[in-house]
């Protein structure tokens, strides 16, 4: 399987990247690096994580409050969201179509 990060998700990313930067330089690097380790753990076991809603699939981010959220397709596995958890989880719902 491939996987696809839909623009909305990259604009999470470097949202988070951008806040985390604010607040001390070089935390946004350790921000996507965590990211990358998550990320890397869906595309080896994607069905590990569990479902939020219908098929919409979370893996949680270490040491960040961050949800990849992701939909299991055919032949690809599909992030639809990075999201801070203390967010309105109605917004990523939305999205599972």
């Amino acid at each position: 399987m491939h996987l696809i990060v839909r623009t909305d998700a990259e604009a999470q990313i470097a949202s988070g990247y951008g806040w985390y930067e604010e607040e001390r330089r070089g935390l946004g690097a350790e921000f996507v690096e965590e990211l990358s380790f998550t990320i890397a753990a869906i595309e080896l076991h994607p069905l590990r994580f569990p479902r939020v809603k219908r098929n919409l699939r979370r893996a949680l981010v270490r040491r960040f409050p961050y949800g990849v959220y992701f939909l299991i397709r055919d032949d690809a596995i599909v992030v639809t969201g990075v999201r801070h958890l203390a967010r309105d989880p109605r917004r990523i719902h939305h999205r599972v179509r």
